[in-house]
């Protein structure tokens, strides 16, 4: 269908794209950016590759599904998960509890 078809070519130059369905309504996104400077950057690279786009700035309240390594109480076992999971070459970023 029209959808796939305009994800699948978008994913082609943005690996970031994602559609979704809402209310039998579909979306695609090239990519979601905390800034409007860096979602123009952004679409000017695509433009270059003959995607055309426009820049929307949206407030978003959505609930939030994250990965978790665990809960620790003590710095160093923080640290010692941590170089465990850059070992195997993830990204780890370490944050306080409610960030």
């Amino acid at each position: 269908d029209a959808y796939s078809a305009a994800l699948d070519k978008l994913k082609q130059s943005a690996k970031t794209a994602f559609g979704v369905e809402k209310d039998g309504k579909y979306y695609v996104y090239a990519g979601s950016f905390s800034s409007k400077e860096r979602a123009e950057k952004g679409r000017k690279v695509l433009s270059a590759k003959g995607v055309t786009l426009q820049v929307q700035q949206v407030v978003l309240s959505l609930a939030t599904v994250r990965i978790s390594a665990g809960q620790f109480s003590a710095k160093a076992d923080v640290d010692r998960a941590a170089a465990k999971l850059k070992d195997k070459g993830l990204v780890v970023k370490v944050v306080a509890k409610g960030r």
